[in-house]
């Protein structure tokens, strides 16, 4: 391809810098003008149609970005522009566009289709491509610490790539719509942040995120240092809504990192650095640029520099600096400079930077708006509550950085589907505040969501667009478990090849050396999982391989859920994971089709989203290399199929001994024992904390309810 190749003057920058470089890691692209005009464009006599369509193409790249001229799209009008290698679209109206600064998401393959749609009766549209880039192969640097990466995979919520300046970005304090990162990382607008961003090929080529992880930059909402130097490298910037969900990026992620207001004790404590560096041989390709993570200690903190031996690499620049003790970020990542000696470490700008906290404190553009407090969950979000209320679950509420605190109050929103429910939370210490969820509806969904007001008077809630975007769980009793495997035995579950001619569905250990792309670690812990090619520098040719779980006998479960954790290595090609379902065995039907994975994936099915009445079910996993000449590597692990357990009203309260599901004597002696000694198992009704005649009142009437 002919153009002008950009990214390289970014990495000569930064090398001259030598071991206390800035740790950017550039998209490599190349740029090829164009000029590409649809004329005027009519709207159809009738309804909606598509009006124009063209194909855009920069042949044999990792990745495709299309430019924009001046573009004429009329109220409800869209572009739609798609990848012919993934099937992503990307959805665009006038104002989406200009968020955009006149572009596209980056999509995986060379190939795009444009499509304009319009409605009857609408005024003429118009477009103009200027321009398209074609990704390359990544330039790398690194710094690693004692001579060894012990980077391991994540999947943190809260950290972004920066493209095209391959850096790291991160959210913080739940403001819906504002990012951090380093200056010299140069944000700009019609960047993008990139989340949940998938494992390379095993190649080393890019493969973007689809776009509805894709957030392009606010131009008007760029704060930074005016002149960066180690201690003084900062950027504050707005991102725009998702133009595909229209949520802000921490509605979509749901978490964000807290800001210290304070520096820690310069104690060795350890500090996280989480982010999308580079990789080197021995480390897979298909790690590069993708989300990682290592905790090491912290080394010194002067002024406004901090300083830290985690391991880092290029495209780690613009990092949280975590303290792993209190879980807050106290600064920046942004250079360089560790090695085998003891006395090296990499380094950062940290909070007590007063340009930096000016940044913070005066949002520009999009980010802009009340930031009246923080509220942040003390633990994960509940997935099931209790139907007859009392699952605990606990917030903190601070300042926003050094804003004002809040006014003292944090109210929990809850909704079954009868409407919605406050409940007070109560005040511990240090700004937690805490509550029970109420009684719900036993298999019912439960909607939820915090809210508080700040000094001023401001109502804020988390998520930040409550109550469009709320937490969900299920309300149910004890979850029945009805199967699992872990990977460490056969369990029932069979391998069946068609066209294999290595590399099929395997069960053991996976291989911690280059897998080209495949698992290096199983991922729930237990050590062994299924994977294709489980050797080294073994994985899927030819194919279909099926992974098929027995037959699991759901009963007459009202609600069941199966999950499971997934990895998939497209290598950059359509192929999929299919994960199948059948509910007698003889005809299967597709749920779920998995591109490229950022390392292991949780998923969570409803069986009654797509066999809704049936008493047995079978999972099957297929993965097939359809292409010539690419890697392929699948994994299946953390396998469970649970059901909700909607008895008699309180009849789970008083089953508190095994047999479980049987009443009898053994139960009575457990709570007994369990109300003598305080035992949570006997503190069966409100006032929750409290071991009194209400709970033995409740125990009696549970018993006497009988077991379902």
């Amino acid at each position: 391809m002919n153009g002008q190749r950009v990214g390289l003057v970014a990495a000569v920058l930064a090398s001259v810098c030598g071991l206390a470089a800035g740790q950017t890691a550039p998209l490599n692209f190349d740029r090829t003008p164009l000029a590409i005009d649809s004329g005027d464009l009519e709207a159809p006599a009738s309804g909606a149609g598509v009006v124009y369509s063209e194909a855009v193409e920069a042949a044999g790249s990792d990745w495709i970005r299309v430019y924009f001229g001046e573009t004429v799209l009329p109220e409800g009008a869209e572009l739609i522009v798609t990848s012919a290698r993934s099937g992503h679209f990307h959805r665009l109206n006038a104002e989406s566009l200009a968020q955009w600064s006149n572009s596209s998401a980056y999509f995986e393959g060379d190939l795009v289709f444009i499509d304009v749609i319009l409605q009857a009766g609408s005024a003429p549209a118009r477009v103009r491509i200027n321009g398209v880039d074609g990704g390359l192969p990544s330039l790398d640097s690194r710094t690693i610490c004692d001579g060894a990466d012990d980077r391991q995979l994540s999947n943190d919520p809260r950290a972004a790539r920066l493209a095209p300046q391959g850096c790291t970005a991160w959210l913080f304090n739940n403001r819906a719509n504002s990012a951090i990162t380093a200056d010299h990382c140069g944000a700009n607008a019609g960047d993008t942040l990139w989340f949940n961003v998938p494992l390379r090929t095993s190649g080393g080529s890019v493969v973007p995120p689809a776009p509805e992880h894709q957030y392009p930059v606010d131009g008007a909402s760029l704060q930074s240092s005016p002149s960066w130097s180690i201690g003084n490298d900062w950027s504050v910037f707005g991102v725009f809504n998702n133009s595909n969900t229209g949520l802000s990026p921490v509605d979509a992620q749901k978490d964000s990192y807290l800001l210290a207001t304070e520096m820690p004790p310069s104690d060795g404590r350890p500090i996280r650095i989480t982010g999308y560096g580079t990789v080197s041989f021995p480390v897979p390709a298909s790690w590069g640029s993708v989300q990682k993570t290592h905790a090491g200690p912290l080394f010194s903190i002067s002024g406004s520099t901090v300083r830290y031996r985690p391991d880092t690499t290029g495209g780690n620049s613009g990092s949280a600096v975590q303290d792993d003790i209190t879980g807050m970020a106290i600064g920046i990542h942004t250079n360089g400079g560790c090695g085998t000696s003891s006395t090296s470490s990499n380094s950062g700008t940290n909070f007590m930077n007063t340009g930096f906290r000016s940044g913070v404190m005066q949002p520009r553009g999009v980010a802009d708006g009340p930031q009246p407090g923080v509220i942040r969950l003390l633990d994960a979000a509940p997935s099931r509550v209790d139907p007859a209320g009392g699952t605990a679950i606990g917030v903190e509420l601070v300042a926003d950085f050094t804003g004002p605190a809040p006014q003292d109050g944090v109210t929990l929103h809850t909704n079954d589907g009868s409407g919605w429910v406050e409940t007070v939370m109560s005040a511990g210490v240090a700004g937690d505040w805490f509550a029970s969820f109420p009684a719900t509806d036993c298999g019912a969904d439960v909607s939820y969501y915090f809210s508080a007001v700040g000094a001023d008077g401001t109502p804020f809630a988390f998520p930040p667009s409550a109550p469009a975007v709320t937490f969900t769980a299920f309300s149910t009793d004890e979850w029945v478990e009805l199967a699992s495997a872990d990977g460490e035995a056969d369990a029932g579950w069979t391998i069946a090849n068609e066209g294999v001619s290595s590399g099929g569905w395997e069960r053991g250990v996976p291989s911690a050396s280059d897998r080209q792309g495949g698992p290096n670690r199983d991922a729930d812990g237990s050590g062994s999982c299924w994977t294709t090619g489980l050797g080294t520098n073994v994985d899927l040719d030819g194919g279909p391989t099926r992974l098929t779980t027995p037959v699991i006998d759901l009963g007459d479960a009202t609600e069941a859920f199966v999950d499971v954790s997934l990895w998939m290595n497209a290598d950059g090609s359509s192929d999929r994971l299919l994960v199948e379902f059948s509910a007698d065995g003889s005809g299967w039907s597709t749920i779920d089709s998995l591109p490229s994975t950022p390392g292991w994936a949780p998923r969570t099915y409803r069986v009654s989203d797509f066999a809704a009445g049936a008493q047995t079910l079978r999972m099957r996993f297929t993965v097939a290399d359809a292409g010539v000449g690419n890697t392929i590597e699948a994994g299946v692990d953390a396998f469970a199929v649970r059901a909700a357990a909607c008895g008699p009203a309180g009849c789970v309260a008083a089953d508190v001994a095994e047999p479980f599901g049987v009443l009898d004597l053994a139960d009575v002696q457990a709570f007994i024992g369990g109300f003598a000694s305080q035992d949570p198992i006997a503190d069966i009704a409100e006032p929750s904390g409290v071991w009194d005649l209400a709970d033995v009142q409740a125990f009696i009437g549970s018993f006497n309810a009988g077991c379902p």
